[in-house]
């Protein structure tokens, strides 16, 4: 019972850092480049110089999706993916949570050359009294991929809903926790002037960004969760479909009086996909999603 009891202690006091490191870096392949993670600034390459950052600031990092690493490197432990049907970014989320030794769990994308410690910092001092901790810019645009969650709140969930038929997305642990602080980006400018380390290297050209456009938040703060009407949705997607679609609308409307529009449109994108499913008329969801994802994202396509 000690020891048990012990090893709760260590894991609850444990700070894990969880980077994603196993994208398949089409558009990078595409622009005649190799692996993105390769990607050399500076003498050193992406994930080397995102690792030295986690390693100042977490007990542990765990490099998620890179096959051809040894199992130890650079003083991080090295893991592929698990075997699961889950793909992309959720899919390295949950691998690195199942795997954290810590209960703070730090989720950092390899594509972020010029994260700064003091950043990871702020985030990890901002998650007492909720289960996660995410940066959220004025356009309503979430960061799951520079976030903070507490690994007790979200494990069992994620394996949960591994078995659903839904689309699983990297802010899928924020969706299902019940306390979730948005924090502004304009907060970080403490630790980082340019926010230079909300930079993520899509393309070769993106190594000369110099900041991020961004404007101050209506809130510098922000505490709130619609995860009732999300495992409403969840439970419901098998047995009783329709209610199924009304908890995910219901979700979104939460999520769009707060203003935290990715969220909204990711419910909005799981209920369009149930409606669907259903033969419902859904030219006005269609129109909605079509315009939300121009506003947020540049892109009139259905929110991946």
């Amino acid at each position: 019972m000690y020891i048990i009891e012990e090893n709760l202690v260590l894991r609850s006091s444990m700070k894990s850092a969880i980077v994603l490191a196993g994208g398949k870096s089409n558009r990078f392949r595409r622009a005649g480049c190799s692996d993105k993670a390769l990607l050399k600034i500076g003498g050193k390459t992406l994930l080397e110089r995102v690792m030295t950052v986690c390693l100042e600031v977490c007990d542990e990092v765990v490099i998620v999706g890179r096959n051809s690493l040894p199992r130890e490197v650079f003083g991080a432990r090295a893991i592929p993916d698990a075997p699961v049907k889950a793909t992309g970014p959720f899919r390295g989320i949950y691998t690195g949570i199942r795997e954290a030794k810590g209960d703070l769990c730090v989720v950092v994308s390899v594509d972020r050359p010029y994260l700064k410690p003091e950043v990871l910092e702020l985030l990890l001092g901002e998650v007492s009294g909720v289960h996660a901790v995410v940066p959220i810019d004025f356009r309503g645009t979430v960061y799951p991929l520079l976030s903070c969650i507490r690994r007790s709140a979200v494990i069992d969930g994620m394996e949960r809903v591994l078995s659903s038929e839904k689309k699983l997305r990297a802010d899928e642990p924020l969706r299902m926790c019940k306390r979730v602080k948005f924090i502004c980006l304009s907060f970080f400018r403490r630790a980082d002037p340019s926010l230079r380390s909300f930079i993520d290297i899509d393309l070769p050209e993106d190594v000369d960004k110099e900041a991020v456009n961004t404007s101050p938040c209506d809130e510098l703060f922000k505490i709130t969760s619609a995860s009732d009407l999300y495992w409403k949705g969840i439970s419901h997607m098998r047995k009783n479909p329709l209610r199924a679609f009304e908890s995910f609308l219901k979700e979104a409307s939460l999520y769009e009086e707060q203003g935290i529009r990715m969220l909204q449109l990711h419910a909005l994108a799981d209920a369009y996909s149930i409606g669907k499913a259903l033969g419902l008329q859904l030219k006005g969801l269609d129109a909605e999603l079509g315009r939300m994802n121009l506003e947020i994202r540049g892109k009139k396509r259905m929110p991946a």
